[in-house]
C-alpha cells in the first residue's frame, strides 16, 4: 500500500507535488464542512432591521414579506424597527452586525444611495460594507399639491409659483422629497422655499391644510384615499411608469418636466462579509415571499421585484453614481 506513495517521494519536486495535493485535500475538507455548516442554516430566528419607524407603509409591506419569507427559512424572522438619524442607526447596526446570516436589514434609495452624500464624513459606504441579497419592491413619487388648490397640472403649479413664490413640504433634510423639490427648484426656477417636517404624514398634512404649495411623496393606498376624498390632489408621478393607484396622472417626463423622478425602492443586504451560500438561503427565501399573494395583498401599487444579489448589486452602485452629484449639487448637509 506504500509503493506509490514511496515512488512519487523518490522524485523529484515530489514534495511541492505533496504540499499541492494537501492543499486540495484540504481545501475540499473546508467546503465540505462549510457545507454541512450552512446545511443547517438558520437554526435560529433572524433579525430583520428597519431603518424606519413602525407603522409607515414600507414597515408594513417589510413585516408582510418578513411573515412569508419565515414559512421558507422554517424560522421566524423578527422585524426589529432601528429608525433614526436619516436611517443612519439602522444601517450602522446592520453593517455591525455578525456576517452569519442571524441579522440582516432593509434598506431603500435613500439610506444607501441619498444618506451617506448627506454627510462630510460618511457614517458607511453603500457598497462595501454590505452584502446584497434582493432588490425587493418599490413605489414611485408622486407631485401633491392641496385638495383646495386650483393649479391641476405642473405648468400652472410652476406658472403660479412664479407668481408669487411659495414653499414646499419634504419628509426631512436629504429626503427624497426634499431631493425631488429641489430638482424640480432647479429645473423650473421657481422661488419654493424647502419646509422640512419629521416625516410623511405631517408633511402632507399641512399639505392638505394648503400651508404649502406642493410636496413629492411616494405612492401608496392611504393617499390615494385622501385623493378620492378631494383633500389632496395628485398631479404628477414622479418616476419612469405611471402608477395604477393615480389613473389618468401623467409622468412629470409626459408633463414636460422630464429628469425629476425618483423610483423609492426597498431591498434586502446583509453586513459585508455575509457567506455566498448564505446569501442564496436568504435570495431564495424571500423572492419567494415576494411572490405569494398574501405579500402582494400588502404591496399592492408597488412594483414588486425578485432579483439576484448581482442585479441588486448593480443597481445600487448605478443609484449611488447618478444620486451622488444630485445631493452635491442641492447643497444638502446634516451634521453627523
Amino acid at each position: 500500500m506504500s509503493y506509490l506513495p514511496n515512488r512519487l517521494n523518490d522524485r523529484p519536486g515530489s514534495s511541492s507535488r505533496r504540499r499541492a495535493a494537501a492543499g486540495a485535500l484540504l481545501g475540499a475538507v473546508a467546503l465540505a464542512l462549510a457545507g454541512v455548516a450552512h446545511a443547517a442554516y438558520p437554526e435560529r430566528p433572524i433579525t430583520l432591521i428597519l431603518p424606519v419607524p413602525p407603522g409607515s407603509s414600507s414597515d408594513i409591506a417589510a413585516r408582510a414579506v418578513a411573515a412569508e419569507a419565515s414559512k421558507t427559512l422554517g424560522q421566524t424572522v423578527v422585524v426589529e424597527n432601528r429608525a433614526g438619524a436619516h436611517g443612519v442607526i439602522g444601517m450602522q447596526a446592520v453593517r455591525g452586525a455578525r456576517p452569519d446570516g442571524y441579522t440582516i436589514g432593509v434598506v431603500n434609495v435613500g439610506t444607501l444611495a441619498v444618506t451617506p452624500e448627506l454627510f462630510t464624513r460618511k457614517p458607511y459606504d453603500p457598497v462595501r460594507d454590505f452584502k446584497p441579497i434582493t432588490l425587493g419592491w418599490s413605489f414611485p413619487s408622486v407631485l401633491f399639491v392641496p385638495g383646495s388648490s386650483p393649479v391641476k397640472t405642473v405648468a400652472e403649479l410652476v406658472a403660479a409659483i412664479k407668481a408669487k413664490p411659495d414653499s414646499y413640504a419634504s419628509q426631512g433634510p436629504g429626503s427624497g422629497g426634499h431631493l425631488l423639490g429641489e430638482q424640480f427648484r432647479l429645473q423650473t426656477g421657481v422661488d419654493a422655499t424647502h419646509v422640512p417636517y419629521k416625516g410623511s404624514l405631517p408633511a402632507l398634512q399641512d399639505v392638505m391644510a394648503a400651508r404649502v404649495a406642493f410636496s413629492f411623496d411616494g405612492a401608496s393606498l392611504d393617499k390615494a384615499q385622501w385623493v378620492k376624498e378631494g383633500r389632496l390632489r395628485a398631479i404628477a408621478i414622479a418616476a419612469r411608469n405611471r402608477s395604477e393607484l393615480f389613473p389618468g396622472v401623467p409622468t412629470m417626463r409626459e408633463a414636460g418636466f422630464p429628469g425629476v423622478e425618483m423610483d423609492i425602492w426597498f431591498g434586502l443586504v446583509g453586513p459585508a462579509g455575509l457567506s455566498d451560500p448564505i446569501v442564496h438561503v436568504l435570495n431564495a427565501a424571500f423572492v419567494s415571499a415576494l411572490k405569494t399573494a398574501q405579500a402582494n395583498n400588502q404591496l399592492q401599487g408597488f412594483e414588486v421585484y425578485a432579483t439576484s444579489p448581482r442585479e441588486f448589486a448593480e443597481r445600487i452602485a448605478a443609484d449611488v453614481a447618478h444620486f451622488a452629484p444630485i445631493v452635491k449639487q442641492s447643497g444638502v448637509q446634516v451634521e453627523h
